[in-house]
């Protein structure tokens, strides 16, 4: 795993400097030039900056720049020879850029034309990103963001940037008197799409620098300890009341907004049977999780225990199979070695479609998974 303590700021280059100072690529440059059309040369150079010692680092591109339009950039990744899970990441960054730009512009994203975002260089930082951290969790400690202006092609614009500051929506961040530039759109896309503003306990392996042009930024290499996913509580009630019908819908409504649900028959006093339900939630859900709790079941009081989890890092993906569209979780183990597992109500739906089991279904879209 990877935890990105952007202490001074973050940008592409920065992010992927401070990779290449704690760990070791191997193989970066060649799989850069796995994108059509371009020799992608990485210059490292160690240097300090305020005492620091880290690393600074460069992409230089020879070939012609592809369409500054999303769709010239998904054609430039979509015809490279890069695995098929990098490709996603850097398409999913791009479409986040995109839908940013789209988003502050007022126009709709296919009519979004990149500047600089759309460079080869910028291209190959993004991509070189995907390649270092292909297979770990990424965490990342809250953005801080700077004030002021700054120059761009459109003039002066307000920071942080009004694309940083739409793709930061949602993400939990903090402000600063500096009046520079801490965060570029780039970084922030980069960390939104691949990984969590949150401070793991873990045990670290390696540490690297990467150096800016007036900041730094520290990346620590190492193992988890426990889930960063540690803000759970368990709601438990008991009820002897209720038809199963009615638990039944109560379990389906609240599976919309919890982590978790499940009911256990017990026997409760007076040696009534009943049913005690218990439910898993994120913090931020807990007063909608009590609310749904009271009007949907006929319990008159909850039991609450804050608890944490270990949980393996999910990916959900899109495939395309002969039988149709299913989602596809992916579970990445300790060892690296990937899991994957078809979305239940997916295979579902294609074996009703296709007139076969759900077992044949799984079959078949796990085979065409393997394919791809």
């Amino acid at each position: 795993m990877i935890y990105f303590d952007c202490f001074q700021g973050a940008s592409a280059d920065m992010l992927c400097a401070s990779l290449l100072d704690c760990l070791a690529p191997g193989k970066l440059e060649e799989k850069l030039n796995l994108l059509r059309d371009t020799k992608i040369t990485v210059n490292t150079e160690k240097t300090c900056s305020g005492g620091i010692s880290g690393t600074k680092v460069s992409f230089e591109v020879e070939g012609s720049a592809p369409p500054a339009d999303f769709e010239g950039i998904k054609k430039l990744i979509d015809e490279s020879s890069l695995e098929k899970e990098i490709s996603r990441k850097v398409i999913e960054t791009y479409t986040e850029i995109f839908r940013a730009e789209a988003a502050v512009h007022g126009i709709a994203p296919e009519k979004v034309k990149l500047h600089e975002l759309a460079a080869p260089r910028k291209i190959a930082e993004i991509t070189a990103f995907h390649v270092m951290t292909a297979g770990r969790e990424i965490f990342f400690s809250v953005p801080v963001l700077g004030c002021g202006t700054t120059g761009s092609a459109h003039g002066k614009i307000p920071l942080p940037s009004p694309a940083t500051a739409e793709i930061l929506k949602g993400i939990p961040v903090s402000f600063t008197d500096s009046e520079k530039e801490m965060v570029t759109p780039s970084a922030a896309a980069l960390l939104k799409v691949s990984g969590k503003p949150v401070r793991p306990d873990m045990v670290i392996s390696s540490i690297g620098y990467g150096i800016g042009k007036t900041s730094i930024l520290r990346a620590f290499a190492g193992k988890r300890i426990i889930s960063a996913e540690s803000g759970i509580t368990e709601l438990e009630f008991n009820v002897d009341d209720m038809t199963p019908e009615d638990i039944s819908f109560f379990t389906e409504k609240i599976s919309s907004v919890a982590v978790d649900c499940w009911v256990t028959p017990v026997i409760m006093k007076k040696s009534r049977p009943g049913h005690m339900v218990t439910v898993l939630t994120e913090d931020e859900k807990l007063g909608v999780v009590q609310d749904m709790i009271f009007e949907h079941t006929s319990t008159s009081g909850i039991r609450l225990k804050r608890t944490g989890r270990a949980v393996l890092k999910r990916d959900i993906v899109n495939i395309d199979t002969p039988l149709g569209r299913c989602r596809i979780k992916k579970y990445t183990l300790p060892s690296g070695k990937v899991r994957v597992k078809p979305e239940y109500e997916d295979l579902k739906l294609l074996a009703e479609k296709n007139s076969i089991s759900v077992a044949l279904a799984r079959e078949k879209v796990i085979m065409e998974y393997s394919d791809i």
